[in-house]
């Protein structure tokens, strides 16, 4: 009869053991951690490459020059060097004068700059509509609170010239147009370290053109206002993180100390390897009809620990916890799991750049990102702590063995929705979309994850790592559960996975699981022993009747508790 025990909490030798399940030994395949096959980097129509092949011994890899050069229309990244189309309005009289936006910034970031009140000024040069709206209330606090005498002068005289210089060399960088990855289809981008790192200069300069509409947290388009192509799109100018409010002041700060130090690697050492992007996309036939599926949970192999993070996974499938405009608040006041793993690997900040909100079966995969920084805190608390030296090894391609997915999970403002079907259909099916891999018939690495959306989303861990465990069994990846601490539900999902995988429970069964509890109405905290009592065959609804009446009489009581304070 299947049983939830308790788990030992001492391994062979006694020692206290904060993991359950298979070792990362075994996760690993008895291999290294990098010891995975890379997909490989070729030109195709879903796959565009901006620079040249093969990858050269020594150097970054030369730009690649394309029949889409310059293009400006809504299936492209508008490059603010365009030369027709990109004019800008330089006068308010009637008719308006209009002026290249890219000679206007060449002349604005060519004058004297000694402050961040000379910055916002050359920046507002070519974005002189938002004098009223952009204050940089962070970005002189920066300057004049939190570094002392010298960095300024150091960032002034030294590094803002070179972040200036980069900014200007797009056109010779990235002579061909970059295409949006937008919604309902595959596909695929690849750039340097330094294409990448001339278009964050750019960004961090606030050169980008006609992005305005967008802003986060995001807003409904005002009625009768028009829409612009790019309200499906995240901010990409860093003009969000220079305005932000005293509340995350701190925070942003550590964050352009991110930014800064990142800024002074690559001018000091220019980067010569390459990063991949790509929206992966799934239409309905391609997903899994979940309840016939008839694979067994088992031989999946799971490692859940209650220390360590995510990115402690090496050479693995790390999980970025995403907001469906991707990156999130990260060039605004956001500083949670997505935002700092953002800073800390600044290169993933371009994705917003050309990447279209993610729908319901949509995520997006990014190999090769290097970290640069380290830090402390959450939130509020988010610190910088250093320069980080990634070892990481590199793949044939000069892509660092690191390997991301974007996935955003549901926001369940009324928590019990979660266990509805419609709800846990959207959630692992999100997942398998970003856990499937087209190569299966190699080794590929495990998925290393977390209690995803359960945080201000308000999911269920305990449903959320099942809907996991399922998708990266039917993906063919093993897991790896990082349960941040809980170490409740680290022995519970373990205890849970072993009856599943000794009685042989199927997919398609748990599945059906899902559905009888969300037919039942029974409170979340009473899936475990659901599943459980199904496992044995000893359910019966009266099982649960005294914790659905629980439920309901503390609903009353909190009703009838806010009327009294009402009337007090």
């Amino acid at each position: 009869m299947a049983t939830c025990s308790s788990m030992p909490t001492a391994d062979k030798e006694g020692n206290d053991q904060s993991w359950r399940g298979s070792t990362m030994t075994e996760i690993y395949n008895n291999k290294g951690p990098y010891d995975w096959d890379p997909d490989p980097i070729q030109p195709t129509n879903d796959h565009e490459v901006l620079f040249m092949l093969p990858i050269p011994e020594k150097g970054p890899p030369k730009p690649r020059f394309t029949s889409e050069s310059y293009c400006w229309n809504p299936d492209y990244v508008r490059m603010p060097f365009a030369a027709k189309e990109n004019l800008y309005p330089v006068s308010k009289t009637d008719p308006t004068v209009l002026k290249n936006r890219w000679t206007l910034i060449k002349e604005a970031l060519s004058q004297p700059i000694h402050s961040s009140n000379d910055l916002q000024r050359a920046i507002f040069v070519y974005n002189n509509k938002y004098e009223d709206q952009w204050q940089f209330y962070t970005l002189h606090h920066f300057f004049n609170n939190v570094l002392d005498e010298d960095e300024n002068e150091d960032f002034f005289k030294n590094l803002l010239p070179n972040i200036i210089k980069l900014a200007l060399q797009l056109p010779e960088l990235l002579p061909s147009s970059i295409p949006l990855l937008k919604k309902n289809k595959t596909h695929t981008i690849s750039l340097t370290q330094l294409q990448i790192a001339s278009l964050l200069a750019n960004a961090f300069l606030c050169t980008f053109p006609r992005r305005e509409t967008n802003t986060f947290p995001r807003r409904k388009t005002q009625k009768n206002k028009p829409q612009s192509e790019f309200d499906n799109y995240s901010p990409i100018n860093f003009n969000g993180v220079f305005q932000s409010t005293k509340r995350r002041r701190d925070a942003n700060c550590n964050k352009l100390k991110c930014i800064f130090n990142y800024f002074q690697r690559v001018v000091t050492n220019p980067p010569d390897g390459v990063v991949t992007f790509q929206r992966r996309y799934f239409n309905e036939s391609e997903l899994p009809q979940w309840h016939t599926v008839d694979q067994p949970l088992s031989p999946l192999r799971i490692h859940i620990d209650d220390k360590g993070t995510i990115e402690d996974g090496l050479g693995l499938l790390q999980v970025d916890f995403a907001d469906k405009y991707i990156g999130g608040g990260i060039l605004a006041s956001g500083m949670v799991q997505e935002e700092i793993r953002f800073a800390a690997w600044p290169e993933l900040i371009v994705s917003s750049l050309f990447t279209e909100k993610l729908e319901a079966t949509e995520a997006v995969t990014i190999t090769g990102a290097e970290q640069y920084n380290t830090w402390t805190g959450y939130g509020d608390t988010f610190t910088w702590t250093g320069n980080y030296k990634d070892t990481t090894p590199r793949d044939i391609f000069r892509r660092r063995k690191s390997y991301l997915v974007a996935i955003d999970a549901t926001h369940f403002y009324k928590q019990p929705e979660q266990y509805n079907i419609p709800q846990i259909l959207r959630e692992i099916n999100k997942a398998y979309v970003g856990y499937y891999s087209p190569s299966q018939n190699k080794p590929i690495p495990a998925v290393a994850t977390g209690n995803w959306g359960c945080g201000v989303f308000k999911g269920d861990p305990y449903l959320k790592s099942l809907l996991q465990i399922m998708a990266c069994r039917l993906a063919g990846r093993n897991i790896v559960y990082y349960s941040f601490g809980n170490t409740k539900l680290r022995d519970e999902l373990y205890s849970l996975f072993t009856v599943l995988v000794e009685n042989n429970i199927t997919i398609g069964t748990l599945y059906k699981y899902f559905v009888q509890f969300s037919e039942s109405k029974l409170p979340g905290r009473a899936l475990y022993s659901f599943i459980l009592q199904n496992i044995n065959g000893t359910f019966t609804p009266t099982d649960f009747s005294s914790l659905a009446s629980t439920k309901k009489t503390n609903i009353k009581n909190q009703v009838s508790n806010k009327r009294t304070t009402k009337k007090n």
